[in-house]
């Protein structure tokens, strides 16, 4: 082989990797048919026809299989969980949705040091659900649950030399999660609950905490930013 044959199967090969990355970033959904199992196609497909009950058949045979391959308490399980509990959140039956949730509990706080915003998204929807079924100090406990998840430090092993610019890092982190639309969500939520208990003062420190994180995530003029003014201005005093 000359060298010119080389370098021509060299550049068609880096232009092939080129066009790949470039249509996976542009049309990702040209692969999807690739990296989804069988099962997930016709799961997307149910759902897009809106056939709940075969979406939940397909979604009970992957869990199955999950067991049955010794993967019951693997984040792929859970979220399989978290995903049945959003179907029957759809189809308006709140204690399946409940009960698929607790499922997924257990294992997103076994892996909670690996992914921490699994564990604060589940707690909020066990939260939402029972402050709609008006258990309200549950829901309080939920909520605080997935902002502890959330905003909750890291401890650095001690092996790590914690100087300026891992201070910084933290701070940048730490800032990061407070400041986030999901956290915003979780202090409206505790804000509500509160005001539901007529416990004004504390619905008012954390309407207080949503509205100054909403200054940095959507601007002072936001839509968000004046609404959670108008709820604070609205608010009773405690008596």
């Amino acid at each position: 082989m000359t060298n010119r044959q080389s370098n021509i199967i060299f550049y068609s090969a880096v232009a092939l990797f080129v066009i790949v990355a470039l249509t996976n970033v542009y049309y990702p959904q040209l692969f999807e048919g690739f990296t989804k199992s069988d099962q997930e196609l016709q799961i997307k497909e149910a759902m897009a026809k809106t056939e709940y009950d075969k979406a939940l058949a397909l979604y009970g045979e992957m869990v199955n299989d999950k067991v049955a391959q010794g993967e019951s308490s693997t984040a792929e399980t859970a979220q399989l969980y978290q995903e049945i509990a959003e179907i029957y959140a759809l189809q308006g039956n709140s204690e399946q949705e409940r009960q698929y949730y607790l499922k997924a509990l257990p294992i997103r706080e076994k892996l909670q040091e690996k992914d921490r915003y699994s564990l604060a998204k589940v707690n909020f929807q066990l939260g939402k659900i029972a402050r709609q079924e008006n258990r309200l100090d549950q829901a309080q406990q939920y909520f605080e649950k997935s902002l502890f998840a959330r905003l909750g430090f890291v401890d650095l092993p001690e092996s790590v030399d914690q100087g300026m610019f891992t201070k910084l890092q933290q701070q940048r982190i730490n800032y990061k999660r407070l400041n986030h639309a999901e956290t915003i969500a979780a202090f409206q939520q505790l804000a509500e609950v509160h005001v539901d208990k007529e416990d004004y003062q504390a619905a008012k420190d954390y309407y207080q905490r949503a509205r100054s994180a909403s200054v940095e995530v959507f601007g002072e003029d936001s839509a968000q930013v004046v609404a959670f003014s108008k709820l604070l201005e609205e608010l009773p005093s405690q008596n």
